[in-house]
């Protein structure tokens, strides 16, 4: 079923340059920073065994626990990636941790969540939302990254250990499962499960189980979901990308595990849809985790474009393409996720992570803190770098792929094969690789024309050669090689440009290299691009000032041929070096008659959004796992959905919803909330703000067709001396509608008129 296969992680080491910097930081974060015992003690506390206090952020909530899955893998990879033996010291520590844990509980239950979650289900108890599971926040996601990890303890470190303590956890769930019918079993599956269907195939591999792989199949795979994948149709518009992204990959591994043709196509299938119709131009998708509808792109330009974790998974996607049918077209997408993605959004420091890769106008990155994060994307972070090496080269039993041109090392050990390539790539665009066979060894080496390379050379010895291009993407050298022997390549780098679709933005590329123009440095009041935040939605840059504007007739292949309005210096450079910089990707790009035609417009649009920000305190987008999250959700009996491309929150009969939202204790504060108007369900809804009635909204009275925004000034006694108040939406009578598309706090201005 292959025809390639990916060498592993401890065939390939990196030289320096871009991506071994960033490892080497991460492995710093690994060894210097990290305390296994601290990433172990959300387990102990469910094991009821002592243990230090636990780190911040994230491991401090409902979802503790699923950095150590993460932490795990990290230091597995790490082990293989270079050799480090700290890093296998640790990954034994933590097993063992795991290990004790499992032996307290005595049933085969390893994980940092409530059990109460688990042995509910067993007796068919299932209330199931987007992202909680009897109360917990994603459970079965959480139990996902332990396997994974303990599934990389075993592979990449030989960690026995970690293959009987992942044995037992899968037969806890079996016996938890094993009464369920298919009716429950696709009701649990309404909550996030990432990958766990991925861990449980492997599992069935490594232990020969094939339990394992059939409990895979019949429970974790979510018919809702997938069912359109296999029938190869795009019904991705509004779908959480980390949420399904991980399914995809289950459904690789099952095709790997049993052949199903089915599973492959709607894997293929998937691929191309965001690849193709739904990527930025740093190869990332979606916007606030999820997928918007393609030809919208400009309208989600904000600061919480392109989450890391979904590029992670992608990657990882793409390797199971690439081996069922090695293609270039693959591996232009993972160099450029890995340059302009996945590489751009690590910090310069251990533990700099970033969550998002803001790809608005004007933006800054947002980085982690070192031990009070703890985001999804830092546990991806923490992996990402270790497995670099791992796309760089593949095999077949006669042929070697070279499908990046990073410099690397490369030990093949079945045939007694090494290759040294060096190189200044990706900036320097001249590449040369040094073979040292123990024996002359005929190969055929296949070489990946970039897609943004016209004209690439090679040479061996110094003569240069003549090679077709075959219908993969792949130049071929085959010859008998020698220890000594030396090719050059040269892959000629051209500026080009790629716009949104249906729209006046553009991204500008030199070679595989996205672009990012840096603005002049802020002058004035506080740089959020200097600040590392354990709470990723709270840096937004500056977002509100009027972005700059390129001029010039078109159309316009390098960024530095048109000029600036307003007039101001931009700084190109590559975007994985942006660091502490206020910068854009994506430019409007105009010719000098339209600027003058819509430059005031522009710059009104401009200082109504800036007006906005600067009086809104804080906002919370319903529907949006992080953004409720990070607002201290708290709901009984309430649902979320789609409408018109737009999420709500809506509390049904009996139930209510409620966020913690900041405010500033000097101003009078308006609490707003936008509907859609045509709600004719005779819903009426309690506003309350920490449980004082300030409104009631009947759904009946709203304009219909139409959106609105409704504004509720708040009594002054309900906000004075706060920094933070608790509004909940409450169902009082009428039917199930009453949908909340947003909240915002705002403060009123002087003169009294709300904006």
């Amino acid at each position: 079923m292959k025809q390639a296969t990916l060498f592993p992680l401890s065939a390939v080491r990196l030289l320096p340059g871009v991506l071994k910097d960033r490892q080497e930081t991460d492995r710093r974060y690994l060894v210097e920073v990290l305390d296994p015992e601290r990433m172990l003690a959300p387990y102990y506390a469910q094991a009821e065994l002592p243990s230090p206090p636990p780190y911040g952020g994230w491991e401090s909530k409902d979802i503790a626990g699923h950095s150590g899955g993460h932490y795990l893998s990290a230091l597995a990879a790490c082990h293989a990636a270079t050799g480090d033996r700290r890093t296998l010291e640790r990954a034994e520590r933590f097993v063992a941790g795991i290990g004790r844990c499992q032996q307290k509980h005595g049933d085969g239950y390893a994980g940092a969540m409530d059990k109460s979650c688990f042995e509910k289900l067993r007796r068919g108890e299932i209330v199931a939302h987007g992202f909680a599971l009897n109360g917990i926040w994603v459970p079965l996601y959480n139990l996902h990254k332990l396997l994974a990890g303990l599934r990389d303890a075993y592979r990449l470190c030989g960690i026995a250990a970690a293959l009987e303590i992942a044995r037992k956890q899968a037969e806890y769930l079996l016996a938890v499962w094993e009464n369920l019918n298919d009716a429950q079993l696709q009701e649990i599956l309404k909550c996030e499960h990432g990958g766990i269907a991925e861990t449980l195939i492997s599992l069935s591999a490594d232990t020969g189980d094939r339990r394992f792989l059939e409990l895979a199949n019949r429970a974790f795979s979510q018919k809702s979901a997938l069912a359109p994948l296999r029938a190869e149709r795009d019904e991705l518009d509004g779908m959480h990308g980390n949420t399904l992204i991980p399914k995809v990959i289950g459904l690789a591994e099952l095709y790997d595990a049993s052949g199903d043709e089915n599973a492959r196509h709607a894997a293929e299938f998937f691929f191309d849809r965001v690849v193709n119709f739904r990527s930025f131009a740093n190869g990332g998708h979606g916007e606030s985790e999820h997928f918007f509808t393609p030809g919208t792109e400009p309208e989600h330009l904000t600061p919480f474009t392109a989450e890391t974790c979904n590029s992670y998974n992608m990657v990882k996607l793409a390797e199971h393409l690439f081996e069922w049918e090695p293609r270039s077209q693959v591996m232009d997408f993972v160099e450029r996720v890995l340059l302009n993605h996945i590489a751009a959004n690590i910090g310069r420091k251990p533990g700099e992570f970033g969550y998002f890769l803001s790809l608005a106008p004007v933006a800054v990155k947002v980085f982690s803190t070192p031990e009070d994060s703890f985001w999804c994307c830092v546990g991806t972070g923490m992996e990402s770098p270790m497995r670099y090496g791992r796309t760089l080269y593949a095999h077949s039993a006669d042929t070697l792929w070279i499908n990046h041109y990073f410099p690397s090392e490369l030990t093949w050990k079945e045939k007694q094969f090494k290759l040294a390539m060096t190189g200044g790539f990706p900036e320097a665009e001249t590449v040369d690789l040094k073979l040292s066979p123990a024996a002359p060894t005929r190969l055929a080496l296949k070489f990946r024309r970039p897609g943004w390379c016209a004209a690439m050379k090679l040479a061996v010895n110094g003569e240069p050669v003549l090679t077709a291009c075959g219908g993969d993407g792949y130049l071929i050298l085959e010859r008998l090689w020698l220890d000594g022997d030396r090719i050059t390549v040269e892959l000629p780098m051209a500026y080009r440009n790629e716009p949104l679709p249906g729209s006046d933005y553009q991204a500008f590329f030199h070679g595989p290299v996205l672009l990012a123009g840096v603005l002049p440095p802020v002058e004035t009041g506080d740089d959020p691009a200097k600040e590392r935040f354990g709470d990723h939605l709270k840096a937004r840059g500056k977002t509100d000032e009027f972005p700059p504007h390129l001029i010039a007739e078109l159309p316009v292949k390098a960024p530095h041929e048109a000029e600036v309005a307003p007039a101001m210096k931009l700084d190109w450079m590559p975007l994985y070096r942006v660091y502490e910089e206020h910068y854009g990707v994506y430019f409007r790009v105009m010719d000098h008659r339209r600027w003058q035609e819509c430059e005031a417009e522009l710059r009104r649009h401009a200082e109504l959004e800036k007006q906005r920000r600067a009086a809104t305190t804080d906002e919370v987008a319903p529907g949006f796992q992080q953004s409720e999250v990070e607002h201290g959700l708290r709901e009984s009996c309430s649902d979320t959905g789609d409408f018109q491309l737009r999420k709500f929150r809506r509390a049904l009969p009996g139930g209510e919803f409620s966020y913690e939202l900041e405010i500033d204790p000097t101003a009078l504060m308006v609490l707003q909330l936008r509907y859609w108007g045509a709600e004719w369900s005779g819903t009426q809804l309690g506003i309350l703000v920490d449980g004082v009635t300030v409104a009631e909204q009947s759904m009946r009275t709203i304009h219909p067709g139409e959106w609105c925004t409704s504004s509720y000034p708040l009594p002054p006694e309900t906000t004075r001396g706060k920094r933070t108040v608790r509004v909940t939406v409450r169902h009082l009578e009428g039917g199930d509608g009453g949908r909340v598309f947003h909240l915002r706090l705002i403060r009123e201005n002087v003169s009294g008129r709300r904006i």
